[in-house]
């Protein structure tokens, strides 16, 4: 994937932990899946971010601007192709299976296309691979109850907590943030939970953790993000939340 939205922080993002009324979920605000919907996010503390999200009727999204570095990523879907233009510019296609899941992405490369990576689901609809179609590398996941919970190539593995309805599935940013695609309801399911702890246990040792506060309504407004070192807690980062209104 073209790295146009490369973030070098780990996000975990959740919308609601208590139960919504069917009526909430008839309205604009929700996504095809009967989560809410997200409009931005940004950051307070520490690394600069701003993200906001626009979605066509259906509950897609459409259009992904980086305030920070001034890029907008917009997507387009006909049946079963979905393109990504980026500042404008015809960037990359993804093919569709037949229940919406991306398997394979061609990105635009010196005057022709290239097909530059595969991706697999298993039965449950969640994605267990990721693969570079050329080097044959890439990242296996594996999921435990509705959640990813390692990736192999950098033996990262997390623990999470309450259910996560949001129509984004932001805990994702952590593995796959490149290009959109991750959070563009393409990938097969999203996490059934939000991020409590991530470890990195591989060349290096590093631990975050997530507290959550949350607005009237009960969803998430605010993620604090902990750096544990050396028995230390250091607060990381601030997200703020914002949904559809």
């Amino acid at each position: 994937m073209k790295k146009i939205f490369t973030l070098l922080v780990m996000v975990a993002l959740a919308a609601c932990w208590v139960s919504c009324s069917d009526d909430d979920n008839d309205n604009e605000n929700f996504g095809k899946n009967g989560k809410r919907l997200i409009r931005e996010m940004h950051t307070e503390h520490g690394y600069e971010f701003f993200i906001k999200f626009d979605y066509d009727k259906d509950g897609y999204i459409t259009k992904i601007e980086n305030g920070y570095y001034k890029e907008i990523c917009t997507i387009s879907r006909q049946e079963k192709k979905v393109t990504y233009y980026y500042d404008g510019e015809l960037s990359e296609i993804s093919t569709l299976n037949d229940k919406g899941y991306v398997i394979s992405e061609d990105y635009w490369d010196q005057e022709k296309w290239r097909k530059e990576y595969t991706y697999e689901y298993d039965n449950s609809g969640q994605m267990i691979k990721e693969m570079d179609y050329e080097t044959e590398d890439g990242t296996i996941y594996t999921w435990k109850d509705g959640n990813i919970i390692s990736k192999e190539y950098t033996d990262q593995e997390d623990s999470a907590e309450y259910e996560n309805k949001s129509n984004i599935d932001l805990a994702q940013i952590l593995y796959l943030w490149e290009d959109g695609i991750s959070i563009a309801d393409y990938c097969g399911k999203i996490s059934k939970n939000l991020l409590k702890s991530c470890t990195h246990t591989g060349s290096y040792w590093e631990r975050y953790e997530y507290e959550y506060e949350f607005d009237e309504k009960g969803y998430v407004s605010t993620i604090k993000e902990y750096l544990m070192k050396g028995g230390n807690k250091k607060l990381n980062q601030l997200y703020h939340i914002t949904y559809v209104e």
